[in-house]
């Protein structure tokens, strides 16, 4: 009997053991990997059934997503051209850019950047440019009543009292509202007096304003001193400040605070709110904000707590200039600036703030068409610019008024002298440009008509003349006039 048992038990057991054994492949990295084989066989593993050929570089043209094995097939030509939206030569299908971008073409359409149908591709402006299609009329007050989040104009429509709770809004009336934002005018301060003094004899536990009906309560009323009495309101003179107290700051939160003092004497120091006693930021702001030129911490870190970000330039547009703003955050919008007078020669027409920049000289000019210079080109007439030539004298060349010279002698024609030019002449003119008639005088005179022959007027007193006697030349006084 105990043989049958044991053999019973044996088949038993092996049969259960058969049964708990899995085989097969125990690889992760395999095809056919099992994660509930307790029995590896290697050979059962298979290592390319799952595998999927392709190219698998997410840049390529022919990138297969599916693929686990890069089978060399990667293409990164096919689909190159160019990506940018804005150039003359945009492919839309090209995924890889190939650098031949074309920009040299125009593309027309609105080129400010304010207006509402900017055209960040345009190069040329079409004057399409709209700005009032994306304007939102509305109270753009986020503290209003009836403000719109969609708003971007403000048209002066903000409700800030439609919304409020109204009641009492004063913390001492007894009909004090603490949920009232807009004092109705109901506050009353009778109902609640008596007297608040708990020290009182009188005291009114009911009372919430005090009426100075209390009576008055005796002792020392200085907390300073060391028998200091709360109750009391009256000082009866007993105060004590020596027999018990160590004098100094009491108040932990003070730059100055003395653990040992007792008492204090009014030298308590406190650091500015939001700063440490070092004079430091206990929390500064993360956008680097620091306090305007001007402000007495001028450069400074601005504590988190008290910054407010805005557009801090009083220049900007009204709309979004905050004055209360001491932190710029770059949200300041600006008028297109230029010069708006049409009549100048550099009117510029999209500009709405004149900046003081007009000129009217540069298109200035001749407007006059009897001057040589003169060009109905010209926007505005400059009477002082024209030229004109002299009648009979100069002519219009080009725009210049030229001298004329008949004889080229380099003498314009209107500087011409005309008169004799030889210098032995009577009428000899040393100004004299151009020749004239000459007169010369007649032989043995002067030009003045005098002679020029010798003229005898006295002889020797002993001389004796005769026809057939005349004195010798020596003996002869001779005056001429020559």
């Amino acid at each position: 009997m105990r043989i049958i048992l044991s053999a019973i038990l044996l088949i038993l057991a092996h049969s259960a053991s058969a049964e708990s054994v899995i085989v097969g492949c125990t690889i992760p990295t395999a095809c056919n990997y099992d994660p509930d084989a307790t029995q590896s066989d290697p050979s059962l593993c298979d290592f390319e059934s799952c595998l999927v050929f392709g190219c698998t570089i997410p840049t390529a043209c022919n990138f297969d997503e599916e693929a686990t094995v890069n089978d060399g097939s990667c293409d990164f030509i096919t689909c190159q051209g160019c990506t940018d939206e804005c150039a003359c030569n945009y492919d839309p299908e090209a995924t890889i850019d190939d650098g031949l971008c074309d920009f040299d073409c125009e593309i027309q359409g609105c080129t400010i950047s304010q207006a509402c149908n900017y055209d960040p591709c345009a190069n040329t402006n079409d004057g399409s440019c709209d700005f009032f299609s994306c304007i939102v009329f509305g109270c753009n007050n986020p503290s209003a009543c009836n403000y719109d989040p969609e708003a971007t104009f403000n048209d002066g429509s903000c409700d800030f009292v439609s919304c409020i709770p109204a009641g009492c809004t004063i913390e001492e009336a007894c009909n004090y509202n603490p949920e009232a934002e807009l004092n109705d005018g109901t506050c009353e301060f009778s109902s609640c007096a008596g007297c608040t003094d708990e020290c009182a004899p009188n005291y009114d536990a009911t009372a919430t304003i005090d009426n100075g009906s209390c009576d008055a309560v005796l002792g020392c009323t200085n907390p300073e001193a060391c028998n200091y009495d709360e109750c009391a309101d009256t000082n009866d003179g007993s105060c004590d400040y020596l027999s018990c107290q160590i004098p100094g700051c009491l108040d932990p939160t003070a730059c100055n605070f003395d653990e040992e003092a007792t008492i204090s004497n009014g030298s308590c120091v406190y650091a500015e709110l939001y700063y440490d006693c070092e004079g430091n930021c206990i929390n500064p702001s993360v956008d680097g904000c620091v306090y305007m030129e001007g402000h007495p911490l001028a450069g400074e870190p601005i504590c988190a707590e008290n910054v407010i970000l805005g557009c801090t330039d009083p220049q900007a547009e009204g709309y979004s200039y905050n004055p209360l703003a001491n932190c710029d955050d770059g949200s300041c919008e600006y008028a297109p600036q230029g010069c708006t007078n049409p009549l100048a020669c550099n009117f510029d027409m999209n500009a709405t703030v004149d900046d003081g920049s007009c000129e009217y000289t540069s298109c200035a000019g001749c407007l006059n068409p009897l001057a040589c210079n003169y060009s109905d080109s010209w926007f505005i007439s400059n009477p002082d610019a024209c030229v004109f030539a002299e009648a009979g004298c100069q002519v219009c060349i080009n725009g210049v008024a030229v001298d004329l010279d008949d004889d080229l002698d380099g003498v314009p024609n209107c500087e011409e002298i005309e008169g004799c030019q030889d210098a032995a002449a009577c009428n000899y003119n040393p100004d004299a440009t151009d020749p004239d008639v000459c007169f010369y005088p007649i032989a043995d005179f002067d030009c003045d008509g005098n002679s020029l022959r010798p003229m005898f007027t006295s002889f020797p007193a002993n001389a004796d003349v005769n026809a057939c006697d005349v004195p010798s030349l020596d003996e002869a006084v001779v005056e001429a006039m020559i």
